[in-house]
């Protein structure tokens, strides 16, 4: 449970910061928006 959480939470934290720090306006980047989509299929068996 714990690597799930970590693939599926966590990283989606980590890679949004990280994207942040890049396309930042206070960082010299244009800026944007991050959109973030998930779907029930990734926790429905079958």
């Amino acid at each position: 449970p714990e690597l799930l959480v970590d693939v599926n939470l966590k990283a989606l934290v980590v890679a949004s910061y990280k994207i942040i720090d890049r396309i930042g306006k206070q960082n010299g980047g244009k800026g944007g928006v991050i959109v973030n989509m998930a779907s029930i299929a990734g926790i429905a068996s079958g």
